[in-house]
């Protein structure tokens, strides 16, 4: 079938009422009759339904869509499936974009991806991080990364969102790249390692395109992820095999990826200390620190890591998990030989 739709924006959502039609609005503003507008609604049980479609009838770029509360990999599934456009974005449904986001990241080579710098702010508009970019080594002065190089983009976050940035369509189509549905935590991480096999550079923008908003009440990092044990071995062979990709094998992961490896199984051990199911907790925690991939990660991270890198690894875990788990890891289970 025909159609002038060039510009697909997934927006998956989930109990985002008060947020969703700022997104949405946000979102108009990047384009004309060009432009579609998916929301995939992951089981809200608030007013979210009601509030999309009273502006899918008044615009009808907009397309609702509703799933069981099944996650977010499989609500942007959902989405890419229902996508007629040539260039996919991923937009989250409490965030704002800048009006020019999708004419800046769309690239004249279909074999390049433009990211786009984030803006994080609080719910009051406040500025917490103007610029994504500022940990990238060798930014602003670098902008245009080649394969080689890539191995310094996997060490910061810029792997692990889908935001930001245009995806081709047909690329996607052509190798079947989905969001992994079964992993709990990095599902981002391991759909960008797919599609990155498939294009030759990356491009980052100096612009903040993405306003990241974070919430006052944001309590995701206090929520138990059942089977987040079972990400460690995904992603830690992903990477493997993204380093062996990009031609930088085991010295590039050793450099790149081992304390990321070692971040996520730090992660999913203090993520069991916040299940309710108290008595098969040691019991999971002491798979975990069996975990083969997790533990040469951090043989690994321990070796050739800076303290100042091993203590903001710790940080991005949170207080008192962070030290519980690396206790557990570093001394009681995995003295680096």
């Amino acid at each position: 079938m025909k159609t002038d739709t060039l510009f697909s924006v997934i927006i998956p959502t989930y109990n985002y009422a008060q947020y969703i039609c700022r997104c949405i609005g946000s979102v108009l503003t990047c384009g004309g009759k060009e432009l579609e507008v998916i929301v995939v609604d992951d089981g809200s049980t608030d007013d979210t339904a009601a509030r999309v479609k009273d502006l899918s009838e008044s615009d009808k770029r907009i397309r609702y869509v509703y799933q069981d509360n099944t996650g977010v990999s499989a609500a942007r599934n959902y989405g890419i499936n229902l996508a007629r456009g040539k260039w996919v974005f991923f937009v989250d449904g409490d965030d704002v974009v800048d009006a020019e986001m999708i004419r800046m990241l769309i690239p004249e080579d279909s074999t390049i991806q433009i990211i786009g710098a984030m803006m994080l702010e609080n719910d009051n508009g406040e500025v917490l991080r103007a610029n994504s970019f500022d940990h990238v080594q060798g930014y602003p002065e670098i902008t245009f990364f080649k394969k080689s190089d890539w191995g310094i983009l996997y060490a910061t976050a810029l792997l692990k969102s889908p935001c930001a940035r245009a995806y081709n369509a047909e690329i996607i189509r052509r190798h079947n790249i989905r969001f992994d549905e079964r992993v709990a935590y990095g599902e981002d991480l391991l759909f960008n390692l797919e599609y990155l096999r498939h294009i030759s550079q990356i491009q980052l923008t100096i612009v903040p395109l993405y306003h990241y908003i974070k919430h006052g009440n944001s309590n995701s990092s206090s929520r138990y992820l059942n089977g987040m044990a079972a990400s460690i071995d995904i992603i830690a062979e992903a990477a493997q095999s993204f380093c062996a990709h990009l031609g930088i094998g085991k010295d590039g992961f050793r450099k790149y990826c081992a304390e990321d490896i070692m971040y996520l199984g730090l992660k999913a051990i203090s993520n069991e200390f916040l299940s309710e199911d108290k008595h098969g907790r040691y019991r999971r925690v002491n798979a975990i620190l069996r975990n083969t991939h997790f533990r040469d990660a951090t043989r690994i991270a321990l070796r050739h890591s800076t303290v100042s890198g091993l203590f903001k690894t710790l940080m991005r875990l949170g207080w008192p998990p962070a030290i519980y788990a690396f206790y557990w890891a570093a001394y009681h289970k995995i003295q680096p030989k």
